[in-house]
């Protein structure tokens, strides 16, 4: 039996991961920024050199993903960002568009979809207008955290780390 885990972080990392430009902030090449890396899921952030998260997704083989799962987690690091259902993307990837080897099936279960398919859920963060300036999610260069701060601001450290110096 193949690691389910291995296989998706893998499958993501080496097939899915792209390069791509900045939604909404700038128009530099973004990262990915992992932020959760369990057996049946991945969730990570296209990031910008400076810091603005562009999309925010979640990778999984389960036939039925844990939308409330993502949709917590956005609330709890996405401060101050409403989080709409339809600004929610879900996408199933299957093994042609990965350019994957199929040579050795991974086990599958009811539970699961078939060798090498897994589902990409993805959310865009609107720009946010609190008062006059446009808002947006950041990541903290120190501890990982997403904030929120003005869209025209140039702190790569959160509120919090950049009152401790961190």
């Amino acid at each position: 039996m193949r690691d389910v885990k291995k296989d998706l972080s893998r499958l993501v990392k080496e097939c899915i991961i792209v390069n791509a430009k900045c939604y909404r902030h700038c128009d530099e090449s973004v990262y990915f920024r992992e932020i959760v890396d369990q057996e049946d899921r991945l969730l990570g952030a296209y990031v910008c050199p400076g810091n603005y998260v562009s999309r925010v997704v979640y990778f999984s083989p389960k036939v039925n993903l844990d939308l409330e799962w993502f949709k917590k987690v956005l609330r709890e690091n996405v401060p101050g960002v409403k989080i709409r259902d339809w600004e929610i993307r879900v996408a199933t990837r299957h093994p042609w568009e990965n350019a994957v080897d199929m040579e050795e099936p991974a086990a599958t279960d009811e539970t699961s979809l078939a060798p090498f398919i897994f589902r990409q859920v993805y959310w865009t963060p609107p720009k946010v207008h609190l008062g006059e300036e446009p808002q947006g999610p950041f990541i903290c260069t120190n501890c990982g955290r997403v904030f929120v701060q003005s869209v025209k601001e140039s702190f790569k450290a959160c509120p919090d780390c950049r009152k401790t110096g961190t």
